[in-house]
């Protein structure tokens, strides 16, 4: 695979917001929706998506991410929000069924919509996630109470400022343990110059906990209904699990392949050719 396409830009509305994507690919391609990380964006499929042949995938930047609408000030980011966010996204599309590629927060989301409506999607790739993260039923008060504590001292804050993009590159690649080439797509979607500084664009409310989790059974649940074949891609450095947990979720879904692959959490922008092979092959499973 040869990264010949170049990418454009998308803007989707959706019901009360309107959501920024990239694309890669022919309209006739498989579609495919990407779903970012946690503070990335829809950069971050930037490596692989030109890699991908007889493919349309659309990434999207999450509310609150990239060039997407924030929520209210009163809104708030939790996992199972970003499910309605995924079918209202390939509703204003025109897509009646689809794939999945996620990455981590996007990978979370995904399991959850290809388990709500399995019969929309066809084929689900993910990247070092599967399910949202869970809280004990007797977590919960704690959980909400975090989550209004943290939101009540977010409140005058702002995302971190740099006098440079490549000072923000380089900062940016400490925190993700990469290289400042290997994280410059997503810096560079998340960077906007306000005269005096660049600033990352992100909703500083998503630094906040969540108020609320959904509990691990729940999560099971949800993964027992996906139908779709779905292959997950572990890097050996990825996010720590427990392992004899996250075996139960493996368990849990019918159709599962799981691909281990030596890299970092973000390992598809480490190793874009190889990744984005796996992704390939995932995808015409």
């Amino acid at each position: 695979m040869t990264p010949t396409r170049r990418s454009s830009e998308l803007e989707l509305d959706v019901p009360g917001m309107t959501l920024a994507a990239r694309e890669w690919g022919s309209l006739e391609g498989q579609p495919v929706l990407g779903l970012h990380g946690w503070l990335d964006n829809a950069a971050t499929f930037e490596p692989i998506g030109p890699r991908l042949d007889d493919i349309h995938l659309v990434s999207l930047d999450f509310p609150g991410h990239g060039h997407s609408d924030a929520r209210p000030k009163s809104g708030h980011y939790h996992f199972i929000d970003l499910v309605p966010v995924i079918f209202d996204a390939a509703d204003t599309l025109g897509w009646e069924t689809f794939s999945l590629l996620g990455h981590s927060m996007g990978a979370g989301a995904a399991s959850l919509a290809a388990g709500t409506r399995p019969e929309r999607i066809e084929r689900t790739v993910l990247i070092d996630g599967l399910g949202p993260w869970s809280t004990a039923p007797g977590d919960a008060p704690d959980q909400l109470r975090e989550g209004l504590d943290q939101r009540e001292a977010l409140g005058g804050k702002s995302p971190r400022a740099f006098d440079s993009p490549e000072r923000a590159k380089h900062a940016l690649a400490e925190t993700y343990d990469l290289e400042p080439s290997e994280v410059a797509p997503i810096v560079e979607r998340n960077l906007v110059d306000d005269g005096s500084e660049w600033r990352l664009r992100y909703d500083i409310m998503l630094k906040g906990a969540s108020l609320l989790r959904l509990t691990e059974p729940q999560v099971l649940a949800f993964l027992g209904e996906i139908d779709s074949p779905t292959r997950l891609i572990r890097p050996s450095e990825g996010w720590p699990v427990d392992e004899k947990s996250f075996q139960t979720r493996l368990d849990a879904v019918d159709e599962l392949e799981v691909v281990r692959i030596e890299g970092p959490h973000h390992v598809h922008l480490r190793s874009p050719e190889r990744v984005g092979g796996l992704v390939q092959e995932g995808l015409e499973r």
